[in-house]
C-alpha cells in the first residue's frame, strides 16, 4: 500500500534523478538453503544513498505493528527541500515467532521495498557484463 502527500511533483522529479542514475544493485551475499545470491539491505542502501544525497531525498525504514504471525514493515521518502513525502507499507509473514525471525522478515522487508519504490533490479557481478563488448 502507498500513501502520499497531496502534491509529489518535486518528490518525482527528485526520485526520476535517483532512477537514472542507478542501474541496479549488486548481489552481494549468498542464501546457502537456496543456493542463490542476493543484493543484502546493505548494499541496496549504500547503492541508493549517494543518488538520493544528491537529489534530495530523504529515506527512512521501519517495523511497524506485530499481529498475526505477520510484521508490517514500512518505508518512507521525503524530499527534503518541498517537504512531499511517499510511505509505502506492507506485511510480511513471519516464520519463527523469536528475534530472528522477526529480524529476517523486517529485514527482507526493508529490502525489497527500496528496490520496488526505487525500481532497481538485483544484477549479477560475475564479471560478464563487463566482458560484453559495448554496443555500436
Amino acid at each position: 500500500m502507498i500513501q502520499h502527500s497531496e502534491s509529489i511533483a518535486n518528490l518525482m522529479g527528485a526520485m526520476l534523478k535517483v532512477q537514472g542514475t542507478v542501474d541496479g544493485v549488486r548481489k552481494d551475499s549468498r542464501n546457502p538453503h537456496f543456493k542463490a545470491g542476493y543484493a543484502s539491505l546493505e548494499a541496496v542502501v549504500d547503492t541508493i544513498r549517494p543518488a538520493c544525497q544528491e537529489a534530495g531525498l530523504v529515506v527512512m525504514l521501519a517495523p511497524g505493528e506485530f499481529a498475526g504471525q505477520c510484521i508490517t514493515v514500512e518505508a518512507f521518502i521525503a524530499h527534503a527541500a518541498s517537504g512531499e513525502w511517499l510511505r509505502s507499507a506492507m506485511q510480511l509473514p513471519v516464520q519463527k515467532n523469536d528475534p530472528q525471525g522477526v529480524g529476517s522478515a523486517i529485514t527482507y522487508g526493508e529490502r525489497y521495498s527500496l528496490m520496488a519504490l526505487f525500481a532497481i533490479p538485483a544484477v549479477d557481478d560475475d564479471g560478464e557484463a563487463a566482458s560484453r563488448p559495448e554496443p555500436p
